[in-house]
């Protein structure tokens, strides 16, 4: 990602001011700012901006680190969020979520909050490339960590927050339960989601018809979203497959990091909210092709199985009040014991989000046929992540080709690779039709 210089600048000024509020200064004049705090722009994703700010400790006087000693933290990050967010992005649940997963341990807590950004402790480590990924090693360990979010329970003000931001009433037709205090149960945000970036995609077509290559039926591409949704649901391990959880939403390799110790964090949590479990990891799994769109590199149902095994054994409800932000070495994860046993399958319905077994009678079933309705629900849900980003593509396109842009990334080519895929590649063509057989393509 390329910014412009001069944003840059006012941007590494503007996080060393913001960062140097956070310490209490009181009565101290040898501790000047500009000599002890150093700042350096840090690689980040399409939108934000990131800057690390390294903070000389050791040279604080006294007094200072005296009325500081709860914040003595050498090296801190600032976010700046981009200027269109807020089309995509609800704030305030994101610092819900944020909070709900700092208190359980499995992100560092947010230091502050500020107009336009946030600060938080820079996590030591190494931010993953999209090679990473396809790493045995790399993704069972992500599966096991994708586990563990899915584990935390949904809090009341995230639901309530939710319930708020979202007419549930329009959204329940398949499996959409509007939250009230009478079943407290939350509802997806997917659906909505796309409804409403299908909508200003439409409309940015009919606005500037000149600037796109190609025409999109969004008559059809609704229909479509509803068959895939139709799809997931009629499944009889539906309420297991489909389970609302904390759902990070945009696990791509900028956003997990290998920290010194060897374990894996995720960041960025400005796309999360309560969606289906398998639409996590269908999303995922998608961005083993990159942002070139190299789907050669996508998983094959084996490698998916794989994975699903140790998401399913890592699900758990008895630890929801431990420090998960690093495991003790002893937690490690077995690379060459693929088996799995049914009382690890059964940990999945022990998980306080996911349905009990008795709703399905899982004593009589099989656990082969329980991973099968997984794979096939994230494979569904592999269709739903392109269209879910094609849409984001344009709508990013469409704000940013009329404004003065500050980054160079081709929204609208990612969103037309994003799209046609469905159209064109083997890959999500076998699965459509595996939906339906009568399918027809183009089929938007």
């Amino acid at each position: 990602m390329t910014w412009n210089t001069n944003l840059l600048e006012s941007k590494l000024k503007e996080a060393e001011r913001v960062s140097w509020k956070l310490f209490k200064t009181g009565i101290c004049k040898c501790c000047d700012p500009n000599k002890l705090i150093k700042s350096k722009i840090l690689t980040g994703g399409l939108s934000n901006i990131l800057v690390l700010i390294s903070i000389s400790i050791d040279s604080f006087c006294e007094d200072m680190k005296r009325i500081n000693k709860n914040i003595l933290i050498p090296n801190l990050k600032v976010r700046f969020y981009s200027e269109e967010r807020k089309i995509f992005v609800n704030e305030k649940r994101e610092q819900l979520i944020q909070n709900l997963l700092a208190n359980a341990g499995i992100i560092k807590p947010i230091l502050q909050y500020f107009q336009g950004g946030q600060i938080e402790e820079f996590v030591e480590g190494r931010t993953l490339e999209v090679e990473d990924l396809r790493n045995r090693k790399t993704y069972i360990q992500v599966a096991k960590k994708i586990a563990s979010l899915h584990s935390t329970k949904i809090s009341q003000d995230i639901l309530e927050n939710i319930c708020l931001e979202y007419n549930s009433e329009i959204h329940q037709g398949l499996g959409d339960v509007p939250y009230s205090e009478s079943n407290n149960k939350s509802i997806s945000i997917l659906w909505p989601t796309l409804d409403k970036w299908a909508s200003l995609s439409e409309e940015s077509f009919k606005l500037n018809h000149g600037k796109y290559q190609t025409c999109i039926n969004f008559e059809k591409l609704r229909i479509l979203i509803c068959k895939l949704k139709k799809s997931l649901y009629s499944d009889t391990l539906s309420k297991l497959t489909c389970s609302i959880v904390v759902s990070h939403s945009d696990l791509l390799p900028g956003n997990i990091i290998e920290t010194l110790n060897n374990n894996y964090t995720f960041i960025d949590y400005e796309f999360s909210g309560t969606m289906e479990c398998v639409f996590d990891i269908g999303n995922h799994l998608c961005e083993w092709a990159g942002f070139t769109c190299n789907w050669e590199y996508l998983p094959n149902d084996e490698t998916i199985s794989e994975f699903l095994k140790y998401y399913i054994a890592g699900l758990s409800s008895n630890k929801f009040k431990e420090n998960r932000f690093e495991s003790k070495k002893d937690e490690a994860v077995s690379n060459t014991n693929l088996g799995i046993k049914k009382d690890e399958l059964e940990n999945n319905y022990q998980c306080i989000n996911h349905e009990k077994k008795e709703a399905f009678e899982f004593e009589n079933s099989d656990s082969s046929l329980t991973i099968k309705s997984y794979v096939k629900a994230v494979k569904t849900c592999m269709v739903i992540s392109n269209i879910f980003w094609g849409l984001w593509g344009i709508c990013k396109f469409d704000i940013r080709s009329n404004n003065s842009s500050n980054s160079v990334f081709d929204y609208r080519s990612y969103a037309y690779r994003k799209l046609e895929s469905i159209n064109t590649q083997p890959y999500f063509r076998d699965i459509l039709k595996g939906i339906d057989q009568d399918i027809e393509f183009p089929v938007f």
